[in-house]
């Protein structure tokens, strides 16, 4: 089983796969924009079998592939029938997170030091925007869970995905 955490920059993907990591002590791909976000790089990635335990976490991935070539203006790897065949792995969880508080994501990212000029806030409140548009389209799909980080905790997402995890499993 492959989980993969999608959302904008301070959304808590990377706490949440950490978390996974460890606790299945498993591998992990960070995606980025220099990744192998092909079809076949992301089909790659996605081997396993369903019912095995957690085998792999991916941080960043088709959702990250759809949004972010637009925002930075760049070709993207995937088009959308690549996009729905990725989304369809019968042994891949997909989580995806975003806020309703633009300002929540302003506030980790200054709380860690990073860049919060006007384009930063700009390209979050973009992306933002457009994962909770994605994940919406998406989130009646089984293997698909959108959680609003702004009222859910990051505690309380650990467990659902955990408990979704192992539902998932004994199918």
């Amino acid at each position: 089983m492959n989980l993969v955490i999608e959302g904008p920059k301070a959304s808590g993907k990377s706490t949440i796969s950490h978390h996974f990591i460890e606790k299945y002590l498993t591998t992990y791909d960070h995606m980025s924009s220099d990744s192998d976000n092909s079809l076949k790089g992301h089909l790659n990635l996605l081997k396993g079998k369903k019912g095995e335990s957690l085998n792999h976490v991916i941080d960043r991935f088709s959702v990250g592939e759809m949004i972010y070539p637009n925002l930075y203006g760049r070709e993207g790897k995937l088009n959308l029938d690549e996009f729905n065949v990725t989304m369809s792995s019968e042994n891949t969880l997909y989580v995806i997170l975003y806020s309703s508080s633009d300002q929540l994501l302003f506030d980790r990212i200054e709380w860690r030091g990073r860049n919060t000029d006007d384009e930063a806030h700009d390209l979050v409140s973009k992306s933002n925007f457009a994962f909770k548009m994605i994940g919406e389209s998406l989130k009646y799909r089984e293997n698909v869970l959108l959680f609003d980080v702004a009222k859910v905790g990051l505690k309380e997402i650990i467990k659902i995905i955990e408990d979704k995890l192992e539902e998932l499993n004994r199918c």
